[in-house]
């Protein structure tokens, strides 16, 4: 039977098996509660993120064809993504998961419904966190039986029992992260492995309360689905005295072969049989590290669980593991791994490649300080710890995902020329090259791949010894891939190809690149998307080990990627008070092109499909945002942002942070006017941000602030008043820097004594020091503290220091304020009159000054002092281009559901408005730079939905 022949019959053979499916398929529906949890390992309690309050989470039982709903709450203090490890999710991309790679994150607070398919698949996946290192105890097994009608392919086992491999830190792994991203080393290794959560007994420093026990029954067959869940370590895994057949990886049928120990990597799974045919006694299933990489320091810990027989009471008997670093067990272990081809799913390879890929995949560095040269970091020669694949080293977007950026057409986000081929050809697995400088530098890049729909890829991922020469286990979103073959040294096409399997490769979305070595692979790019491809070593995907294939659409409704369901968790950016004028084009070859023809330009609705003339210079500005949205960043937030400002840990300011928090760039900084006449500012309640300069910022004591000085003055000074504690702010346990709350006082015209002025202002500045330094950036958020009525019984109501902001950022209309929502003051009514004085009092030239990080700072945050040497803004140029536009505010950044403002009845009316499309946006230097596009849901035309503006 010739070729063509075996693919169609496999396909009609897969088409009928989805098609039962299909007929067959059930839904499952439950919900994950991510919140802290405090449990007790190693011998103390640790705070853990941990979903439904277990470790591990909950398990899914599905059948293959059902539908999975999973509603997400996030109640713990970090952003959260949920990624369901080995699914497909075919025309369900929106559900994948990574973090700013298909979807912004669910925020402290948020929730999202993540909804998939099962189809073609059986066996077993996973899933767990996609953001940061949370998936270190956020995670679960997806176990996948045949649907009604539909058996195994091997015997039908007794029992099933999930093994989950993890990994276990005394402490909170995402400060494990952040500290070492900080100072740019490696992060300290984990203190214990675990099974099924549980370290076992193995561990020196403590007898553990509770080992895990799988109870057998002598003469029975079990199926065991073990999954890999570790951070940072592969493992050897074996069963005293029992042997183990192997069929099924990453959800896909293998051909059985026994072993007596299994090898797998983070993200893995590996479905075995077990026969209790021993004595009856009690054995230890156990587990510790692979290390491939010569001269690390490693945890060497060995996890245990305990398999035992009825009756059992003796000692257990514990497993001979392989050594640590054998290398060849696990070679021969993984080439022993072949496909099923009777499977239902089976289809054979495709042998045409239109896509052939060479792809370098390990270490290196990237620069300490960037244009400080004295700055030292703690990798290899005072630079950062990098990772990159053929050089490049990737680094996800921050203000919309890759998907979102695909799906909207938006230019900027990402560019398409990852390339094929190692820029540098060299002696990749020769360790001389280990520590060649040359070599060792990645540019941080978001580069991705574009692929045509139904394209057929071959990788080629090729280890390199750059710094160390170790297994990565690559990890391919979207797709099962064919492993057609394995080797050590450096790829030779001419010879290597020759050993292709092409008959039955085993299948699966995890491949171990040998230390030392390459594998290849081959996919049809069948499922339009963006698909994230990483080692699956997370200190290796922080470092930057990844990049994305972007698969076109393929023109009919089962080939197009679909939009995003309503509670999508969006990104968008909207200036608060007007829209551009100009954009740049997104047709232009290069997305840094700028538009010189405006005529007969326009950009069309994705929705409705209604066309736009948004190039015409001669048309009127676009309208704002509905009212009800407003910019509103949490305390971290803010502080992240003047850090960015700062420059800390190399961080810079967002492109557009200028448009919601303009500089003040005068000596006197916020006290150089009265704040009624700061730009942008309003009477309403909603609050107003800038950064600027402290100069002489305490006048007298440290309860007043400075005075103000706006060329027409008050009888007798305004000063802003100190009230109430500095508060210390926290993020990720670790103190960045301090709030302060002002308040503003005057003097009524013909009293003697300072009343408040209903002005009120909270002042963030970084580092550890409770007062903020000479001349040391701050930002501030200032806004009119409406009065509320009081009553006699309230009329001794005392100044409330503070009450504490939300923990997350809300989109709130802009509504009276009310107690509990924002500070409390005691309201004086200070009706002020202004005078013209005799005599004109003190004022402060206005001095434009660079933006300035004290050395103090500085040595609070490990960062250069820092300077900007962009032009400072006309604020009042910045102010009166945003005349006529009330009530437009809205929220910077956000990554959240979609949310909400009134219509003209009063009803609760749900807005979801998209992303923007800021990238394709021209910055000129004009007030053009108070830039956004708002993603309209219409239906029948732009005009059609100004009645909700």
């Amino acid at each position: 039977m010739g070729a063509n022949s075996i693919f169609a019959v496999g396909f009609v053979l897969a088409f009928f098996s989805l098609s039962l499916s299909t007929a067959s398929a059930g839904i499952v529906e439950t919900s994950f509660h991510v919140k802290n949890l405090t449990v007790n390992r190693l011998c103390k309690n640790q705070v853990i993120t941990a979903v439904n309050g277990s470790l591990p989470g909950p398990r899914l039982r599905v059948k293959e064809g059902d539908t999975v709903i999973v509603h997400v709450f996030n109640k713990s203090p970090y952003n959260l993504t949920v990624h369901w490890h080995g699914v497909f999710q075919r025309l369900s991309q929106w559900a994948d998961g990574p973090e700013f790679v298909t979807q912004c994150p669910i925020r402290p607070g948020g929730n999202y419904t993540y909804r998939f398919n099962l189809t073609g698949q059986v066996g077993t996946l996973w899933w767990h966190a996609h953001s940061q290192w949370l998936r270190a105890t956020v995670y679960g097994a997806i176990v996948i039986r045949p649907r009604k009608g539909q058996k195994y392919p091997f015997v039908k086992p007794y029992r099933e029992d999930t093994i989950i491999l993890g990994e276990w830190w005394n402490a909170n792994p995402i400060d494990v992260e952040t500290a070492g991203l900080a100072t740019g080393a490696a992060p300290v290794n984990s203190d214990a492995y675990t099974i099924n959560g549980w370290p076992g007994d193995k561990i020196n420093s403590c007898r553990p309360s509770k080992i895990y026990r799988l109870d057998v029954v002598a003469g029975k067959t079990y199926l065991l689905r073990i999954i890999n869940a570790a951070l940072n370590a592969q493992f050897f895994f074996k069963i005293a005295n029992h042997n183990l057949t192997v069929v099924g990886v990453d959800a896909t049928y293998t051909n059985p072969f026994q072993t007596d120990v299994v090898v797998i990597g983070p993200g893995q799974t590996t479905d075995v049989l077990l026969t209790a045919n021993q004595s009856p006694g009690l054995y230890y299933m156990a587990a510790h590290p692979y290390i491939s990489a010569a001269g690390t320091l490693f945890n060497g810990n060995t996890t245990t669980a305990i398999l035992a027989y009825q009756n059992a009471t003796q000692t257990p008997i514990m497993p001979v593991l392989p050594a640590f670093n054998d290398t060849p067990t696990a070679f021969t272990f993984s080439s022993n791994l072949t496909s099923l081809i009777t499977s239902p799913f089976w289809l054979p390879v495709p042998k045409t490649v239109d896509e052939d890929m060479l792809v370098t995949v390990g270490l290196g560095l990237s620069a300490c300080g960037g244009s400080n040269s004295n700055q030292t970091c703690g990798g290899l020669f005072g630079q950062r710890m990098s990772a990159s694949m053929n050089n490049h080293s990737f680094v996800p977007p921050r203000s919309i995902s890759l998907l979102e950026a695909f799906f909207r057409n938006v230019s900027g986000v990402y560019t398409t020329d990852f390339p094929d081929q190692p820029p540098m050809v060299f002696d990749y697995t020769n360790a001389n090259n280990s520590f060649n400088r040359g070599l060792l530098m990645t540019p941080k890049l978001t580069s991705v791949k574009k692929l045509k729909f139904n394209s057929t890829v071959q990788v080629v991922f090729q280890n390199t010894a750059l710094i160390g020469v170790e297994n990565h286990p690559m990890h391919l979103h979207g797709f099962n891939f064919y492993v057609l073959a394995q080797g050590f040294g450096n790829y030779n096409p001419a010879n290597d190809s020759k050993n292709f399997n092409l008959v039955n490769p085993h299948k699966r979305n995890t491949i171990g690149v040998p230390v030392g070595g390459w594998a290849v692979i081959r996919f049809r790019a069948d499922n339009p998307g963006v698909w994230f491809t990483h080692c699956h070593l997370d200190v290796h995907l922080s470092w930057g080990f990844a990049t994305a294939f972007l698969v076109e659409n393929g023109g009919t409704p089962e080939s197009t990627l679909p939009p995003p369901p309503a509670d999508f968790p969006q990104s968008w950016f909207v200036d608060g008070r007007t829209l551009a004028k100009r954009i740049k084009t997104s047709g232009l070859p290069s997305p840094h092109d700028q538009v010189k023809d405006y005529t007969g330009a326009n950009w069309e609705c994705p929705q409705c499909s209604c066309s736009l003339d948004i190039f015409n210079k001669e048309s009127s500005e676009w309208p704002g945002l509905p009212s009800g949205m407003k910019f509103d960043p949490t305390d971290v937030e803010l502080l992240d942002h003047l850090a960015a400002k700062c420059g800390a840990a190399n961080e810079k300011p967002h492109e557009y942070i200028d448009v919601f928090i303009p500089t003040i760039d005068v000596e006197q900084g916020i006290c150089y006017k009265h704040p009624e006449n700061l730009p942008g500012a309003r009477r309403d309640g909603n609050s107003f941000h800038f950064f600027y300069q402290t100069t002489n910022a305490y006048a007298k004591g440290q309860r007043k602030r400075r005075k103000i000085c706006n060329r027409s003055s008050l009888k007798e000074d305004v000063r802003w008043h100190k009230t109430g504690k500095t508060k210390a702010i926290f993020k990720n346990g670790a103190q960045i820097g301090w709030k302060k709350i002002l308040v503003l006082y005057g003097t009524v015209v013909g009293g003697s004594k300072p009343c408040k002025m209903n002005w009120v202002m909270h002042q963030y500045h970084l580092g550890a020091n409770e007062d903020e330094q000479e001349g040391e950036y701050v930002v501030s958020k200032i806004f009119y503290q409406a009065q509320k009525q009081q009553s006699e019984d309230s009329a001794n109501i005392g100044v409330v220091d503070e009450v504490l902001d939300p923990k997350t950022p809300m989109i709130d209309a802009s509504d009276p304020l009310r107690p509990g929502k924002t500070p409390l003051y005691e309201d004086v009514t200070c009706d002020y009159v202004i005078e013209s004085p005799a005599q004109e009092p003190e004022c402060f030239e206005e001095k434009y000054l660079p933006p300035l990080c004290t050395d103090e700072l500085k040595d609070d945050l490990n960062v250069p002092a820092c300077r900007d040497d962009s032009k400072a803004i006309d604020l009042d140029v910045f102010y009166n281009s945003f005349s006529g536009q009330d009530n437009m505010v809205a929220r910077y950044s956000l990554c959240g559901s979609s949310f909400y403002t009134d219509d003209a009845a009063g009803a609760a009316k749900d807005i979801s408005l998209g992303t923007t499309y800021l990238e394709n946006l021209e910055l000129g230097g004009t007030p053009y730079g108070n830039l956004a596009e708002l993603y309209f849901p219409c239906e029948d035309g732009f005009s059609g939905r100004l009645d909700w503006l």
